[in-house]
């Protein structure tokens, strides 16, 4: 499927990208965010102007976005929370809960491995579920190392998501650390490990 579609970087779409990225993001993070009761299209008014996309690349079916991820370094934030936005469409509780939430999982300093200044951090890797099992992550993460100066690439993934973790170790990712979840019962996540990629170990396909 890659041969028939594009890879781009979400600031070079323009258009509506940012409310696609938060649909994709709400379809693929629904889980997390069922806690907060709301519809799917309160969540993606919510989140779409959050999203920076000079920090995302995305797929391209034609032009619908169907999957996306973020590689940041130093202090680039790919989602801005906007605590004034937040709390108008979700209201004052949920909406600084969420602004609180967001500010403290942005928070990439505090993952449990050692960061250089060429350290590249993916994050929000995402696929629409019509679309999973066609190696678009794994294609859409191979164009961000290829493409990036980093040196080092670590990312977060819940050890119940099987299918991703699989993705990144045929890529060449190693678990390195992990971190205990304390809500467990809420989001049927146990752990957090935190996988690393040096790209002298990475091998572009052929």
């Amino acid at each position: 499927m890659l041969d028939r579609i594009k890879i781009l970087d979400a600031a070079d779409v323009g258009g509506d990208i940012n409310k696609q990225m938060s649909s994709l993001f709400v379809e693929a993070f629904d889980a997390l965010l069922k806690p907060f009761g709301q519809t799917e299209e309160t969540l993606i008014k919510a989140f779409t102007p959050l999203f920076n996309p000079a920090c995302f690349s995305v797929v391209l079916d034609d032009k619908t976005v169907v999957a996306m991820a973020a590689l940041t370094k130093g202090d680039e934030k790919p989602l801005v929370p906007d605590r004034k936005h937040l709390v108008k469409v979700l209201g004052m509780f949920k909406g600084h809960i969420l602004y609180f939430v967001l500010k403290k999982e942005l928070n990439t300093s505090a993952y449990p491995v050692n960061q250089t200044l060429g350290t590249g951090i993916i994050q929000y890797v995402a696929t629409r579920h019509s679309c999973r099992g066609q190696q678009l992550a794994s294609g859409l993460i191979r164009h961000l190392i290829e493409s990036s100066d980093c040196d080092t690439f670590i990312l977060e993934v819940a050890d119940n998501n099987k299918a991703a973790i699989t993705v990144y170790e045929r890529l060449g990712f190693q678990t390195i650390a992990t971190k205990p979840v304390k809500h467990t019962k809420h989001t049927g996540i146990s752990q957090f490990l935190y996988m690393k990629l040096e790209r002298d170990a990475y091998t572009s396909p052929r």
